[in-house]
């Protein structure tokens, strides 16, 4: 913080010195510049905190393994059942994987992927599911084989035959759905046939109907479903299945309502599921499958199967889908795993709608059986005064609570401090929130998070139609800093043949991965500029104060490169200026040693590659010389080489108040 200390000489004019030390607020854009806590950064590029929250510039990054053969649009971490991980990745059309940390790829066969389309990837057990929402969802079981699931055709002509009931006053109208052991096929066109009497009163093994169709290849079962005029209020709901015949003709015998009770919770399938459904973003919830950003269907929320039906979204299998207000403007973006306020565990659904509000839903499953059949049913409960999410991949799990991006800020799902029962959605982003209006509202769905090092690493559009910025959000010391001035299409984790953890990125263009690391001082081999500016800060609690400012001192550890320290203020004559400046140059500190700066980590000493083998002396202190009667000061520090590195200790201004006139400028 600022401190203002007189000199306990009691000299006629007080001397003062401004004091920083303390960095603990992070970059704040929300407040102006003149009223900004000392604590707080009006700028921190290509900054980060460490240290007890000191600054200092930011990791880099470097490739990862070699080049796939085209751009590559997703990549993801696979584990066999031996513990050995695997990268996968989705390049141009081709699914690709590693067995050697990158070192090379292999192309997986089976299935191709539409170029462009943004994969998503989830393992679950022995299998990487990968959907984009437009091709077939695809399987990795750490082979080079891909597995797909095959389509079954929609049942051809459905013949229905009436035994014992005359007359026309009603119409009985059957469809048929071929089922697999995913999902069934959309349900045939209806067949119809003329009766006296409805369902609920035909009269057992005198009145019934036989309805026929040829079976389907690759059938194993068919689900039969009825309507007629008096029922279903034109919905055909289901009735019975059979099981795929050893002949070629398929036969189901509707004996009425006694023996075939009519389940109006199902209806005939509109889409075909014997591929899976589809869809793109994908959790695993109550040892199911959950899904969204489905193309054709933008309100519908899938689940499959549990244990052995896993992989299965038939409801025949334990599968099935929720409309969220069908027709409405919130549309399901993201499913997540995460409980209610009583700590119980459900499938969360968050939302967008245009204006980037949106809402929170947790769907709950029951059972419900009619006749001998049970059913999964699903009740989903609107989370009151929540705020959903625009970019499924910005949502991430961070210890107890969801984070997740806005276009309206970054959010928080957590459980309200001392409200028993509630979940809460809190902005976390206020002291950025200027940065956060100044993306590019047609590219927020871009977005991506990832929780990693106790923060969260967030790429976003930044006037541009791609992500090209990094803020992070420090969850240890509640700040954020940035931006850093590259942008990535997503981060995901990867552990190597010798167990080292590595950050990894896909780009937004190009065909190798990304590796985000302290180890690194450059983007790729090329140097980023970084730039420290403190607010503007008054020289007393008396903002009309002045005072003659001697030096500015600046304290770093361990200075590598040059630093330039460059001090601002506002003369009694003339405007807002630079008044001093002075560059740290680590030369003149150096001794010949065989340590680089950092850390000890997974990375060799001489691997890493921000030093050139000497150290610095530890603490280093530079003064600029001032000499001028100011009102306020703000500091800077800039570096643009790569070697450049630092961490910022305090900062500091010594000089005495002058008591004088207002400046003519400030006058009527």
């Amino acid at each position: 913080m600022a401190r203002e200390i007189t000199n306990t000489r009691r000299d006629p004019l007080p001397r003062t010195k401004l004091e920083i030390e303390d960095f603990r607020r992070g970059l704040v854009t929300l407040i102006n510049e003149s009223l900004l806590p000392s604590n707080a950064a009006k700028e921190s590029r290509n900054l980060m905190q460490s240290m007890d929250g000191r600054w200092t510039p930011r990791w880099g990054s470097e490739y990862y393994g070699v080049a796939a053969t085209d751009t590559i649009y997703g990549g993801a971490s696979y584990t066999t059942d031996a513990g050995v991980n695997h990268l996968v990745i989705v390049s141009g059309t081709k699914v690709k994987r590693s067995i050697n940390d990158g070192e090379s790829w292999s192309d997986c066969t089976g299935a191709t992927m539409t170029a462009g389309e943004k994969p998503f990837f989830k393992q679950i057990g022995s299998y990487l599911y990968i959907a984009n929402g437009t091709d077939t969802l695809v399987r990795y079981d750490g082979t080079t084989t891909l597995q797909t699931y095959t389509s079954v055709a929609t049942p051809g002509t459905i013949t229905p035959t009436k035994t014992g009931l005359g007359a026309t006053t009603f119409t009985a109208s059957y469809r048929v759905s071929a089922v697999n052991g995913v999902g069934e096929s959309i349900a045939s066109t209806a067949g119809t046939v003329t009766i006296s009497k409805t369902r609920d009163n035909w009269t057992l093994n005198t009145d019934y109907i036989t309805v026929t169709w040829a079976k389907v290849t690759g059938a194993t079962a068919y689900n039969i479903y009825y309507m007629d005029n008096n029922n279903g209020g034109g919905r055909n709901c289901y009735l019975g299945s059979v099981d795929q015949p050893s002949g070629a003709t398929a036969t189901f015998i509707d004996y009425g309502e006694s023996v075939s009770p009519l389940n109006t919770y199902v209806v005939a399938p509109e889409g075909d599921t014997t591929t899976g459904p589809t869809f793109a973003q994908m959790e695993l919830s109550g040892n199911r499958i959950w899904s969204t950003l489905d193309p054709d269907n933008p309100w519908r929320v899938y689940w499959s199967g549990a244990g052995v039906d896993i992989g299965a979204f038939s409801p025949f299998s334990g599968g099935g889908y929720i409309d969220l207000e069908k027709g409405g403007r919130e549309r399901p973006k993201c499913v997540v795993h995460y409980r209610d306020g009583r700590g119980g565990a459900y499938a969360t659904v968050l939302t967008s709608d245009p204006e980037g509000v949106g809402s929170i839903w947790q769907i709950s499953l029951e059972s419900v059986t009619v006749g001998n059949i049970s059913f999964t049913v699903p009740s989903a409960i609107k989370i009151v005064g929540s705020i959903g999410s625009d970019a499924p991949l910005s949502v991430v799990k961070v210890r107890n609570d969801i984070q997740f991006f806005n276009r309206r800020g970054w959010f928080s799902l957590r459980s309200k401090a001392q409200m028993l029962n509630l979940l809460s959605t809190d902005e976390i982003s206020g002291n950025i929130r200027p940065d956060i209006q100044s993306l590019t509202g047609s590219a927020i769905e871009n977005v991506c998070a990832y929780f990693y090092d106790a923060k969260v690493f967030t790429s976003v559009p930044q006037g541009n139609s791609t992500n090209n910025r990094i803020y992070i959000n420090d969850t240890e010391r509640l700040n954020w800093s940035g931006p850093w001035t590259f942008g990535v299409e997503r981060f995901f984790e990867y552990s190597d043949v010798n167990g080292d953890n590595h950050l990894l990125a896909v780009p937004v263009s190009g065909a190798r991965l990304i590796e985000i690391s302290e180890n690194f001082n450059s983007d790729l081999g090329v140097a980023f500029d970084t730039r420290y500016t403190s607010g503007l800060i008054p020289i007393s609690e008396d903002r009309n104060a002045w005072a003659k400012i001697k030096y500015a001192y600046i304290e770093v550890n361990n200075p590598v490169g040059e630093i330039v320290f460059t001090v601002f203020g506002t003369p009694k004559r003339g405007g807002f200026q630079q008044v001093g400046t002075v560059t740290i140059d680590s030369t003149s500190y150096e001794s010949s040693v065989g340590f680089s700066t950092f850390a000890f980590s997974s990375t060799a000493f001489s691997a890493t590659p921000a030093n050139t083998g000497n150290t610095t002396q530890s603490i280093v202190k530079k003064r600029a010389k001032i000499n001028k009667l100011v009102n306020n000061l703000q500091f800077k520090i800039t570096t643009q080489n790569v070697e450049d590195d630092y961490t910022l200790l305090t900062l500091s201004a010594k000089g005495y108040l002058v008591p004088t006139g207002d400046p003519q400028a400030w006058k009527s």
